[in-house]
């Protein structure tokens, strides 16, 4: 910090022009000892105070050669701090570079992270947030919250229990390693994805969601006051096995359902719409 306010402070003078030359030539620590005695002392002196007693050309020529002197000085100065400004700049930079892994759960920090290295012309960071899908359902992971006006994209996926999985090391797996991981392994957690294209039976309750929200004219009067809210919230309960009279018999429901899926894909990632059982959420995330 004291390097970059120098640094200003020497910029600064430069643009000062003359004013800034007779700053620097008026500091004590740049004066010769007004009690050496030599001639060659004496001469410089004189240059440097531009009061010599010589003659007038003498006079003049001492004044010009002071001021390229400190014109000099002040460049080499500013050339200097400014290469040094540049070299802490960068071990900053590799320094957090080299600690991503501290920060690899916070969605913010990998926005930074992302947005320094394409600042430096590179390609944002390898991280499990690459595409807009990726990145919420990172957050999601973390926060376990979705902002009402966000919309679930294709790609997203929820990891839930993976906490409590000793393997994990606290971090979200990717969905390309969580579909190459065997059914065999018998995780301990669970994998839900939203992909329309490879999931038929979510796009079936798109439409009727669709189809509800035309016949209520949500457009025109508004979710609430049209019913919307209500009617896809009906749409989805009877979709994932009703209302939730008992949440441990409903439990027990989804754990059958769950392993009776994994077997059936061969797969630990289950589609969200192929869920005709469905706990809160999956419910949730059926509705956003």
């Amino acid at each position: 910090m004291k390097n970059i306010l120098r640094k200003l402070h020497i910029g600064s003078s430069v643009d000062g022009g003359g004013r800034a030359l007779d700053s620097r030539s008026s500091s004590p620590g740049l004066l010769p000892s007004p009690s050496s005695s030599s001639p060659s002392a004496g001469g410089g002196a004189a240059r440097a105070t531009g009061t010599s007693s010589g003659t007038g050309a003498g006079t003049g020529t001492g004044t010009g050669t002071s001021s390229g002197t400190n014109e000099e000085d002040v460049l080499m100065d500013f050339h200097y701090f400014e290469e040094e400004y540049q070299v802490q700049l960068a071990l900053a930079i590799s320094a957090s570079s080299s600690n991503t892994d501290s920060i690899s759960n916070d969605p913010e920090s990998l926005q930074i992270n992302a947005a320094k290295r394409i600042s430096l012309g590179h390609s944002p960071s390898p991280s499990p947030a690459n595409t807009p899908a990726e990145f919420l359902a990172h957050r999601y992971w973390s926060y376990n919250v979705v902002d009402y006006d966000e919309k679930v994209m294709d790609g997203f996926y929820d990891v839930y229990g993976i906490l409590s999985d000793p393997n994990s090391q606290g971090k979200m797996p990717s969905l390309v390693d969580l579909q190459e991981t065997p059914v065999s392994d018998n995780i301990g957690y669970e994998v839900v994805l939203v992909n329309r294209f490879m999931d038929p039976e979510l796009e079936q309750l798109e439409q009727k969601a669709l189809g509800i929200s035309l016949n209520l004219k949500g457009d025109e009067l508004g979710l609430l006051v049209s019913g919307l809210v209500q009617g896809v919230a009906d749409l989805v309960a009877d979709h994932m096995g009703g209302a939730v009279n008992d949440a441990d018999d409903m439990l027990s429901r989804w754990t059958v359902r769950c392993y009776g899926l994994r077997t059936s894909l061969n797969s630990i990632v289950l589609p969200l719409g192929r869920l005709q059982i469905g706990l809160s959420r999956h419910r949730a995330s059926a509705f956003q």
